[in-house]
């Protein structure tokens, strides 16, 4: 299944790899004085040149470096491997899973859709979903893509560990736990990966191996313990956060405004167009303005919990969306409202939901998986093709700020880009 990942992944992606630096990848990677082998001697030497450094994405920004000079490809390449590293994670996260497609198994076609259709179908849509493509063609977004990829490993071992016995177990246990604490050094989201972690083992593993919740206290404690290594790591370049030097909007109006926002990404998980690399969404002014999307947003998440409480195999994926997003979309302001890259991994419960709907709409009443294979390849087909067409417009700076600019022409970020682009050009008419 790797190989087929790797396939996909590098025909969707393969306008950006010869693409150019977009963006931060000019202040953090092209031009970054302090991406150098001095972390060697001293580990400050690990520094942004604009962003607060995240050390685990910017030691494979310094391999790529050092190895391919500022030649872009080579990055693309790893951006589009952790890709589809990530999408072959989900599948064997998927596979092992036991209840989530528990609602077929009356089927004679149960064992195929449980062991390898349900898992190879919502992987390979994920893959090949728009919504993914800043995350992956935008080179210095790999840091979305690593702290992705150790939640992912965090979670397939501690589902190993159910499974083995002896010393396989442990050790599964001890790649779960490392994968959690580098995770935390790439990306501050990763604050939810403890509460996801002692979830996931609760609904899927604990009573499947027959453990008692007391025996996995240390193992719970271990995950937590990790907060205090990003307490660390957060407050050690605090000046860093442009968070903590502009003037930020209230919790509750921030609040607010992502309700809009986690809608509007919904509604992009379901029919990605428009894709906007940066959108300058405007913080709201009254509850007036975004009553009907609060009111929505609130009945999901009481529809997420009556599930967690009730089928938590599938309230699961409800907690996993809103949990990822909480960071960046509930009462921390930051300083983009919306990033389509912040739902690289919440859109996975999008697509679980919507499979497991259409898998009991078209399999369990007409006998037949015939046209769910058919419907899912025709969305992989879609999906796919609309990425493709996405990373042509990503690959290139002049076609992205023009891009950027015809949708967000209120947004200062994309004309001062602009700017910048023609002006290098000579163009200064232009600029």
């Amino acid at each position: 299944m790797l190989v087929v990942y790797f396939a996909v992944g590098f025909v969707v992606y393969a306008p950006s790899l010869n693409g150019e630096f977009l963006y931060d990848d000019l202040n953090e990677i092209e031009e970054n004085e302090h991406l150098n082998w001095g972390f060697v001697y001293a580990l400050p030497c690990f520094k942004p040149n604009t962003l607060p450094v995240r050390p685990v994405p910017y030691f494979t920004f310094l391999l790529n470096k050092t190895i391919h000079e500022n030649q872009v490809f080579g990055y693309h390449v790893v951006n589009v491997v952790l890709h589809a590293m990530n999408a072959w994670l989900i599948y064997l996260i998927l596979i092992c899973l036991p209840g989530l497609f528990s609602g077929i198994q009356q089927n004679k076609s149960a064992g195929v859709l449980r062991d390898i259709l349900g898992p190879l179908c919502i992987a390979l849509i994920w893959l090949v979903h728009p919504i993914g493509t800043n995350a992956v063609g935008y080179v210095y977004q790999r840091i979305e893509q690593l702290w992705s990829f150790f939640l992912l490993v965090s979670i397939f071992s501690l589902l190993v560990s159910s499974k083995t016995r002896g010393g396989w177990k442990y050790l599964s246990l001890l790649i779960s736990v490392i994968s959690c604490y580098l995770g935390m050094i790439s990306k501050e989201v990763m604050v939810v990966a403890p509460i996801l972690l002692c979830l996931f083992d609760y609904i899927y593993c604990h009573q499947q191996a027959g453990w008692s919740l007391k025996s996995r206290v240390p193992l719970y404690i271990l995950y937590a313990l990790s907060w205090v290594l990003l307490y660390l790591y957060v407050m050690s370049q605090k000046s860093e956060y442009a968070e903590n030097i502009e003037a930020m909007p209230s919790r509750w109006m921030y609040l607010l405004t992502e309700s809009g926002v986690i809608l509007h990404y919904i509604r992009l998980a379901i029919w990605p167009d428009p894709l906007n690399f940066s959108y300058g969404w405007r913080v709201t002014e009254g509850f007036d303005q975004v009553a009907i999307p609060f009111f929505l947003l609130t009945a999901m998440f009481a529809a997420g919990c009556y599930y967690l409480y009730q089928k938590p195999q599938i309230g699961f994926w409800f907690a996993w969306f809103f949990l990822i997003l909480a960071p960046t979309s509930s009462i921390n302001p930051v300083l983009e409202p919306a990033a389509e890259y912040r739902m690289y991994l919440p859109v996975l419960a999008i697509i679980i939901c919507i499979y497991l709907a259409l898998e009991r709409l078209l399999v369990v009443k007409s006998g037949s998986i015939t046209n769910l294979v058919i419907g899912c390849s025709v969305v992989v087909i879609l999906l796919g093709y609309k990425s493709y067409e996405r990373n042509i417009v990503l690959s290139s700076r002049k076609l992205l700020w023009e891009d950027t600019a015809r949708k967000s022409p209120h947004s200062y970020t994309p004309w001062s880009n602009l700017a910048i682009f023609y002006r290098k050009e000579g163009s200064y008419e232009q600029s």
